[in-house]
């Protein structure tokens, strides 16, 4: 009897966690404007649930002659809940932080850099999407 009302409950169980939906985790892109020739800030909002998750950074450095010289990652976890407000676009601006993030379609338009500088990070990265660029970033 024992048996049965243990393989009733794990049958039970496994039913409702399957009838869980998956999160939703968007990608945009955002860069800040270069202050020192050489460097480049390009960033990455990964929001999921309609919260922001998390803000990360990839501070670029590169010159003409070298490309990249090298790629340093700061992670800011979300300790404080960052609300956001999209545009028609699908384009989100994080408010309080005033940051301004594009979908991967978008980006391109809004781009501060040369595309000489994309092109020696990945020469597709400016036709692959958020995630890719992100990943394409670690990888340094």
């Amino acid at each position: 009897m024992n048996n049965l009302l243990i393989i009733f409950m794990f049958f039970f169980s496994c039913e409702k966690e399957s009838n869980l939906k998956p999160l939703q985790e968007d990608v945009y892109v955002y860069e800040a404007s270069p202050k020192i020739y050489g460097q480049s800030i390009i960033g990455f909002v990964i929001v999921q649930d309609n919260v922001v998750k998390q803000i990360l950074n990839y501070k670029i450095y590169f010159s003409d002659k070298k490309g990249i010289i090298k790629i340093n990652k700061k992670d800011y976890p979300s300790n404080h809940t960052y609300t956001y407000k999209k545009d028609g676009k699908g384009n989100i601006i994080i408010e309080g932080l005033n940051i301004q993030a594009y979908t991967s379609e978008s980006y391109v338009k809004h781009k501060f850099n040369k595309d000489k500088l994309y092109k020696a990070i990945h020469p597709n990265f400016l036709t692959s999407s958020n995630q890719q660029k992100m990943k394409i970033l670690n990888e340094y």
